[in-house]
C-alpha cells in the first residue's frame, strides 16, 4: 500500500475466485481509494485459463505510474508446478501498460520491487533451484530495464543445501542493496540480512543467531550506511516483533524485542521523525503498531481489534498528515477481505490529535515520568471493558499487575516500591485492546 499524491491510497493484493477446472484461481487486484478510504476504482488483473496472479508489492515510479510485482502461477496441474515472477506497470487508472514474467523451470516468488537509478527495476524474492518441494530454495535478485527487459538474475544460495529466503529489499547508500529474509533447515529458521553490490553479487551475509528462530520481514537503510531489520524472533520465548541495527560491515550493533501479553509478528517498518514504527499482528490476531526511538527503545505500543474474527497487518505507510495507514487482511465468517486502517501519529483510530502541553494524548499516559515511589496511569479504551494495569520489564515479563480497573476510561495509582531504577514498560489491557508505554524509575 502507498499513499498517492492527492492523499488517497493505492493497494495491491489478490482475490480468490471459482474456476471451471480446479476449485479456485487467483487474480491480481489493484484498489484506489480517496483520502477517506472510499474505493474510487478496482481493477482485477486476470490470468488466462487456470493460471493465477498474486500481487505482493507495489510502488509508484518516477513517472507516477504504478509498479506491482508478485507471482504468476502456470497451469495448476503441471508437474512440477511452475511459478514465475510477475512485474507490471499500470497507469493512474489501473490500465496495464506492460507485464513481464521471469524465472527458472521451477517456482520463483517475487516479493518486493524497487526502482533503480537508471529507471529500471529490481525485484527480490525466493526460488526453487531443484524440483524437490522441500530443499533447494534460494534468495534471488532480478534486474529489469525500464521497459521490462530482463538484464540479469542473481541466485543467492546458502551453503550445504540449506534453504534461504528473501522477503524484503532496501537500497544501500552506494548503489548496492540490502536483503532481509530467513535461513531454514528442518523446521527452524534464523533471521538473515544479505548485502550485495549494485550487480547483485554478495558482499556479506549475516545470520542473526542471537535472536534464535525468526525471519526478517521488512528492512530500511540507515543514513550512516547501516541497515535496520524488523521481523519476528523467539529470543524471549514466544514469537516477538524485533528491530535490529547492523552497521555497514554487517556487525550487529543492537537488537530489541517488543513484548506484550501475547506473541506478535512485525511485517513492516517505516522511519519517522521520532524513530521507527513497526506494524503487524498479535497472537490474538489483532492489528499491532509499535513506535520506537532511533535506538530501538519502545515509545508506545497499540493493538486494534478487527471487526471480524482475525486481523493481519502487513503494510504500513507514513501519511502526509503525520499519521499512518495500515493495510492487511481481515477474516470474517463469510470472507477474507482487504482492510485499510487510518490512524494518527500514535496509532489512534481517531485522527484528531489532542495536545496537552507539549505531549500528545495517548491511549495510556503515566505521570510523573520519570517517577520515584508512585505514578498515576490514565487510560482510555475504544470499548467500555474492564482494564488491567501491568508493569513489565523491557522483555515483556510481568513484574506486577493490578485490576480490574474502571471499564473503558479511568486512572489508577501504581506503587513502584521494590522496582529497580531504570526503564520498564507499563501497559493497560482490556479484552480487545492494549496500550503500552515506556516509563523510567529513579
Amino acid at each position: 500500500m502507498v499513499q498517492t499524491a492527492d492523499g488517497g491510497y493505492l493497494i495491491a493484493g489478490w482475490e480468490v475466485v471459482p474456476a471451471p477446472i480446479q476449485l479456485w484461481k487467483g487474480n491480481g487486484v489493484l484498489l484506489r481509494t480517496n483520502p477517506q478510504g472510499e474505493i474510487e476504482w478496482r481493477q482485477a488483473i486476470v490470468a488466462p485459463g487456470t493460471h493465477s496472479i498474486e500481487f505482493r508489492d507495489l510502488i509508484i515510479n518516477a513517472e507516477g505510474q504504478y509498479v506491482a510485482t508478485g507471482v504468476y502461477s502456470h497451469e495448476w496441474n503441471a508437474s512440477p508446478m511452475n511459478h514465475d515472477v510477475q512485474l507490471g506497470i499500470f497507469d493512474s487508472g489501473g490500465v496495464n501498460i506492460w507485464t513481464v514474467h521471469a524465472g527458472g523451470p521451477f517456482k520463483d516468488w517475487g516479493e518486493k520491487v524497487l526502482q533503480t537509478l537508471d529507471g529500471g527495476y529490481i525485484v527480490c524474492g525466493s526460488r526453487q533451484t531443484i524440483a524437490s518441494g522441500l530443499f533447494g530454495h534460494a534468495a534471488f535478485l532480478m534486474r529489469f530495464s525500464s521497459v521490462g527487459d530482463s538484464l540479469w538474475l542473481r541466485t543467492l544460495a546458502a551453503p550445504n543445501g540449506v534453504n534461504q529466503y528473501s522477503y524484503c529489499i532496501a537500497p544501500a547508500t552506494d548503489d548496492g542493496f540490502f536483503l532481509g529474509g530467513g535461513r531454514h533447515l528442518w523446521g527452524e529458521s534464523r533471521p538473515l540480512v544479505i548485502r550485495t553490490d549494485e550487480f547483485g553479487d554478495t558482499l556479506w551475509t549475516r545470520r542473526l543467531d542471537s535472536l534464535l528462530q525468526g525471519e526478517v520481514r521488512s528492512i530500511i537503510a540507515a543514513a550512516d550506511g547501516g541497515v535496520l531489520a524488523a521481523g519476528w524472533c523467539t529470543a524471549t520465548g514466544f514469537s516477538r516483533p524485533f528491530l535490529a541495527k547492523l552497521d555497514s560491515a554487517g556487525d550487529l550493533l543492537w537488537s530489541n524485542t517488543y513484548s506484550g501479553v501475547y506473541p506478535g509478528w512485525a511485517y513492516s517498518i517505516r522511519e519517522t521523525a521520532a524513530g521507527y514504527t513497526l506494524a503487524g499482528l498479535t497472537g490474538q490476531y489483532h492489528y499491532m503498531m509499535h513506535g520506537v526511538d532511533f535506538d530501538g527503545q519502545l515509545l508506545w505500543s497499540h493493538t486494534i481489534e478487527p471487526e471480524g474474527y482475525y486481523g493481519y497487518g502487513y503494510s504500513i505507510a507514513l501519511t502526509t498528515d503525520g499519521g499512518y495507514a495500515m493495510t492487511g487482511v481481515e477474516v470474517t465468517a463469510a470472507s477474507e477481505d482487504i482492510v485499510l486502517i487510518k490512524t494518527n501519529s500514535v496509532g489512534q483510530l481517531n485522527t484528531a490529535v489532542q495536545e496537552q502541553g507539549n505531549s500528545v494524548s495517548l491511549g495510556i499516559t503515566a505521570f510523573p515520568n520519570p517517577a520515584e515511589r508512585q505514578l498515576t496511569v490514565t487510560y482510555e479504551m475504544k470499548r467500555a471493558e474492564p482494564v488491567t494495569i501491568r508493569i513489565m520489564d523491557l522483555h515483556g515479563r510481568e513484574l506486577r499487575s493490578s485490576g480490574p480497573h474502571a471499564a473503558g476510561k479511568g486512572s489508577a495509582t501504581i506503587d513502584l516500591d521494590g522496582l529497580a531504577q531504570g526503564p520498564f514498560l507499563i501497559g493497560a489491557y482490556s479484552p480487545t485492546e492494549s496500550w503500552v508505554i515506556r516509563v523510567i524509575t529513579r
